[in-house]
């Protein structure tokens, strides 16, 4: 009984060994009868019938000659003649500038000259005038301002304080200004409306009534002459009455007093109309 167990521990191996001759057997047995795969043929799709090897290149159609390209023409630079430009005299003639002062032809030949300025800004004005004397060189220049003043009021109030600051009447007076309302009225208007009462062709009494009145009386016993001279013309009695009347109002603008005096002993009366 202890050597019963011993005997079936060694007949292992032995079964195992039978076993393993077993199997190899019917491996080979399997192997040598299985048949050799064979393939059918695809009656579906036909096998495409060869194509011949000759003939094929000739069936080819012939390809197009490519043209070749002509050369391109060079240009030939051809020299063109350059002419050159060559101005022709002007026939016109160049116009002469303006000499300052003009010719002596075109200078007044009155002695006494009074130019007369006025300028408005905003609700004061301010007016003046220079008084010169060709003779003796001799020039009084004078301007004031006032607030709520009209500009044609100071024109005539300007021209009325000049006239009244000459000693000599009997000399000849000529009344330059650049403003035409003055040269206008002096002219033309004060005449016609002191004739008529001092009434226009419509019946009403013109504008600044006391003004003209007050100028009117200081003609009465003076004869003058009255000069619209241009504002472009850069004239140098009608420039130095302009800058006086605007330094007035300028100080009555800055709360100073704007009236001004000048006397001036030489005053260049060459360098004047």
């Amino acid at each position: 009984s202890i050597l019963a167990p011993r005997r079936c521990l060694w007949s292992k191996p032995v079964l195992v060994n039978q076993m393993d001759q077993k199997v190899q057997k019917l491996a080979k047995i399997s192997f040598e009868q299985e048949p050799s795969p064979t393939f059918e043929e695809d009656t579906a799709h036909p096998a495409l019938p060869e194509l011949p090897s000759e003939g094929i290149e000739s069936k080819r159609a012939d390809p197009k000659p490519v043209p070749t390209p002509s050369p391109t023409p060079k240009l030939q630079k051809t020299s063109v003649p350059i002419e050159v430009f060559k101005p022709q005299p002007s026939t016109i003639e160049p116009t002469p500038s303006p000499v300052f002062p003009p010719p002596s032809e075109k200078r007044s030949q009155a002695q006494i000259l009074l130019y007369i300025d006025a300028i408005t800004a905003g609700m004061i004005s301010a007016w003046g005038f220079i008084l010169i004397d060709r003779q003796s060189q001799y020039a009084l220049a004078k301007a004031s301002g006032h607030q709520h003043s009209m500009f044609q009021a100071n024109l005539l109030t300007a021209c009325v304080s000049g006239l009244k600051s000459l000693h000599s009447p009997d000399l000849q007076i000529e009344i330059r200004s650049r403003h035409q309302y003055l040269c206008q009225v002096g002219q033309n208007k004060l005449t016609e409306w002191s004739q008529n009462s001092w009434l226009k062709k419509d019946g009403q009494e013109p504008d600044n009534l006391p003004y003209l009145q007050a100028l009117h009386q200081s003609l009465e016993t003076i004869t003058v002459s009255w000069r619209y001279i241009s504002e472009e013309s850069k004239e140098r009695g009608l420039l130095d009455c302009h800058n006086l009347t605007q330094q007035a109002l300028n100080q009555l603008n800055y709360g100073e007093s704007p009236k001004l005096e000048h006397r001036i002993p030489k005053y260049p009366v060459e360098k004047l109309l």
